[in-house]
């Protein structure tokens, strides 16, 4: 890892680090056993404060304006906790580091971006295939991460052997489309992506995430989709989805049954019967998710402008970030996700726009909505770092950087 001096950095290796940490379990559990969560925390903001205030100091204003939705966003979610000092800023700090790091890589696109994605891949690759192994000796152990404590001997016992929890089964399948669009751009051949994509499904078959599953198949129709697919191309076929989705709904509850008994396991059965049954079906299953988001809309309407922000007993459902933040902060809370995602789609996706297979890119981006929609999570270290590192990985640094640069010159000379 050296930068575009050839010298190896401090930072670099502090990068990798925190990449590592966000992917594979066993190095933040080995993190919090040897040198504790502290040490991270600390490693955390030395990096921020090394590229805010350090490395470009006169970008700080450009940070700040970029980063004011989520600070502001930040301060909310702590009135609304109404957690601690300490545990706020840790959190706050947690929500900015994708964004920083994003930020400060799109800003210095060297060729040490295609380094660190490589570290991705790989790190992501070999957590599948321990998370397999994992899950296999232990049925059910990626579920069970999603609900016992860090410090259970279960989590434990089972970070300890690289297996994948919510977190990681989430980051595998919204990097996805990137790996169909590595394959339609020749990035990497068709053996390859081929055995990539049965691990993901293995991945998400042995750890039972029904969501993981039903986002995977969603996905896969893009193989069948032509090599360079626009952004118009995306919403098309999303059109047409939903239009099959409502005029042959039986077909879908079919797909849905067969689905769930020849996978073999009984999490995913039951969970996909109960999908195929509908509304009336989730309402009757174990699954409160349908009674959890109807809770924070019903929160949304009592009082849209501020949500339940200023009420004494706070309710919202916990199990959609989109939805529960309209529940919390009402139509504050709605603008705010709308700029926070803003930033996000121009800094991160938008600069790709010209490039081929860019449906493929804005898929990432809707994915990720959906699954803020229907899940916990905002996502930020997959919008903002690892997959625009791929990105740049994939198509090359230099060639997007030199459009920037035409760009950023075209539009100077207009507002002259």
């Amino acid at each position: 890892m050296r930068d575009k001096l050839g010298n190896l950095t401090i930072r670099n290796l502090i990068i990798v680090y925190i990449l590592l940490y966000s992917i594979m379990p066993i190095v933040a559990r080995l993190t919090s056993r040897y040198l504790t969560t502290y040490f991270y925390m600390a490693v955390v903001v030395a990096l921020v404060f090394l590229i805010l205030f350090l490395d470009r100091p006169d970008n700080l204003g450009n940070y700040g304006m970029f980063l004011l939705p989520f600070v502001i966003y930040g301060a909310l979610s702590w009135f609304y906790n109404q957690n601690s000092i300490a545990l706020w800023g840790y959190q706050l700090l947690l929500l900015w580091l994708p964004v920083i790091l994003g930020y400060y890589f799109t800003q210095d696109q060297s060729r040490i971006l295609g380094s660190y994605a490589k570290i991705i891949i790989l790190a992501i690759i070999v957590t599948m295939i321990t998370t397999i192994i994992g899950c296999i000796q232990n049925p059910g152990a990626a579920r069970i991460l999603a609900t016992v404590n860090s410090g259970d001997v279960e989590s434990y016992t089972y970070d300890m052997q690289n297996i994948g929890g919510y977190n990681f089964i989430y980051i595998m399948i919204l990097l996805y489309p990137v790996l169909i669009l590595s394959y339609k751009t020749r990035r990497i051949g068709v053996l390859p992506t081929i055995a990539i994509t049965a691990m993901i499904l293995m991945t998400v078959i042995y750890s039972e995430y029904t969501t993981a599953l039903l986002l995977f198949l969603i996905t896969s129709i893009l193989f069948f989709t032509k090599r360079n697919l626009s952004s118009r191309g995306i919403v098309l076929i999303t059109v047409f989805a939903i239009i099959f989705i409502l005029l042959f709904s039986n077909i879908i509850t079919g797909i849905l049954n067969w689905l769930s008994d020849v996978l073999g396991s009984d999490t995913l059965g039951m969970r996909l019967k109960s999908l195929a049954g509908g509304a009336a079906g989730l309402e009757q299953s174990e699954d409160q998710r349908l009674k959890l988001y109807r809770m924070s809309w019903e929160t949304f309407f009592r009082n849209p402008l501020f949500g339940n922000m200023f009420e004494r007993y706070r309710t919202d459902g916990g199990h959609s970030f989109i939805m529960d933040n309209f529940a919390q902060f009402g139509i504050l809370g709605a603008v705010l996700m709308a700029f926070m995602y803003k930033n996000i789609y121009q800094r991160f996706f938008l600069p790709f726009r010209e490039k081929p297979g860019y449906g493929y890119i804005v898929w990432t981006f809707i994915q990720a909505l959906l699954l803020s929609l229907v899940n916990t999570g905002m996502w930020l270290e997959v919008l903002c770092l690892f997959a625009p590192l791929l990105f740049y990985w994939i198509y090359g640094t230099e060639e997007v950087k030199n459009e920037d640069t035409v760009d950023r010159q075209l539009s100077s000379g207009a507002a002259g």
